[in-house]
């Protein structure tokens, strides 16, 4: 059982509190995207690197994915990754679950273009937003009602996700 974090994500989650809290490590961004993804309803998007291995190659957090999926079955999950070649050294478990909920979680790379991105989010029903402005760095921010900027990362992720394209390496193969 992870140890409590220095602050409540659950309880700032669940009053939808607009305050912009700092965050420096990995333990915290996961137990606020727990936090997110407990109170979400409709989509959840993300950009990431290589798919954080601290962040969302943890049973807990799919477990939360997944729930969040069956409570609403119109939820969606789309992931932008820029570098795919660390996840086939080894099983990811969100690569994993993607390939068995391929209808609810969509992995896509994006175009050479579009690929020189060096930030990370966590978006969460166009309000909820865990942001790196450093991808290998844990510091950052969390805002669990933030919907200005989340809609312009919404619609930002939107023009990169339709150019976008799948990794072909990320389907599963039913036989």
């Amino acid at each position: 059982m992870p140890q409590p974090s220095r602050i409540d994500f659950e309880k700032l989650a669940a009053s939808q509190d607009g305050k912009v809290l700092e965050v420096d490590s990995s333990k915290e961004h996961r137990l606020a995207t727990l936090a997110m993804l407990r109170h979400s309803r409709r989509t959840v998007l993300i950009t990431s690197r290589d798919l954080d291995p601290p962040i969302y190659d943890d049973g807990e957090i799919c477990t939360a994915i997944k729930n969040f999926i069956i409570a609403n079955p119109r939820a969606r999950v789309r992931i932008l990754l820029q570098n795919s070649s660390g996840l086939f050294q080894r099983e990811h478990r969100l690569v994993l679950l993607a390939q068995q909920l391929s209808s609810f979680i969509a992995i896509r790379l994006p175009r050479a273009e579009n690929a020189n991105y060096n930030h990370a989010w966590f978006l969460a029903d166009e309000r909820g937003l865990i942001y790196r402005k450093l991808a290998d760095r844990y510091e950052g921010t969390v805002c669990f009602n933030d919907p200005g900027q989340g809609g312009d990362l919404a619609r930002s992720f939107d023009f990169i996700w339709e150019t976008a394209e799948p990794h072909p390496g990320l389907r599963r193969l039913h036989i």
